[in-house]
């Protein structure tokens, strides 16, 4: 067996870290979980508590330090994922759950095969069967609870936002930009599957969080507050996401998205088009 670590920053999203922890546990051999953010607006003793319960200890403490600088939180990551180079490692976001096919063991040994030297993947969202945004307990099952999925992300924070995620990679590589690609990338070196990140972003706390990373961000002069305002536009004068609006591309989710194919399509023509802002960073995912 590869012996596979994943590393977050715990943070914003207490709501869904049980169930983050929880789904993973059997899939890695070991965690290694940063603590970032603004002590007073994050409910760190509540984040240490859920790790307790999975005999988990913080890898870095960070509470204060740096507070919404994404380079800073790149920049843990890499320092992390160098610990151990020889390995794979899953970067990956406190609210996204990886959906590996094959299973991560099987991925890993398909990239081995191939000459594989990392996997990337795409955030869909998974959302309330009303588009409530609801309330998340830990006796919930995530997946009953959030049954649809869909393209919310995209659409509400604009579709020039990079939905692209590093899934699984050798740790000799570095990330950037918050996990949407990789240093000095090598084309031939990409997997040619795609996996999918099931966001579980939009639970009871969404509009809270979404406020506290606009306010952050914009006050850090990160331009990625403008996602936020959009986001924030969005629910100004609703209070769930509109499941019947088409562009959303809502179904249930039985272990297969039948739009799967269409959404790849559309995320890839519209990394191509000339109106792309970040059209030079892309990772020519195939």
């Amino acid at each position: 067996m590869n012996k596979v670590y994943i590393t977050t920053v715990a943070t914003l999203d207490t709501e869904v870290f049980y169930h983050w922890l929880d789904y993973y546990s059997d899939k890695v051999d070991d965690f290694f979980i940063n603590l970032w953010g603004d002590s007073t607006e994050i409910n760190f003793d509540e984040i240490i508590s859920i790790m307790n319960e999975f005999r988990l200890k913080p890898f870095n403490d960070f509470r204060d330090v740096n507070i919404f600088n994404e380079n800073f939180k790149t920049r843990m990551f890499n320092d992390t994922i160098s610990t151990h180079p020889n390995n794979w490692w899953i970067p990956v976001d406190s609210d996204e759950f990886i959906h590996f096919e094959r299973g991560v063991q099987s991925e890993i040994q398909y990239n081995i095969d191939n000459n594989f030297d990392y996997t990337f993947g795409l955030l869909v969202d998974r959302i309330s069967e009303d588009g409530t945004l609801s309330e998340l307990s830990i006796s919930d099952n995530i997946f009953d609870k959030f049954p649809l999925i869909g393209n919310i992300a995209m659409e509400l924070k604009g579709r020039q936002v990079l939905i692209d995620k590093v899934s699984l990679m050798k740790g000799k590589h570095r990330i950037l930009d918050g996990m949407h690609g990789i240093q000095n990338v090598h084309k031939n070196k990409i997997s040619d599957t795609t996996t999918q990140h099931h966001h579980f972003k939009w639970t009871s706390k969404t509009i809270e969080n979404i406020k506290l990373q606009y306010k952050g961000l914009k006050s850090h002069d990160h331009n990625w507050y403008g996602e936020y305002d959009l986001c924030l536009e969005y629910f100004k004068n609703v209070s769930q996401i509109n499941v019947y609006n088409p562009n959303f591309m809502l179904e249930d989710y039985n272990g297969n998205w039948s739009r799967w194919e269409e959404f790849k399509k559309l995320d890839k023509s519209l990394k191509h088009s000339d109106d792309f802002p970040h059209k030079g960073d892309i990772w020519y995912r195939k």
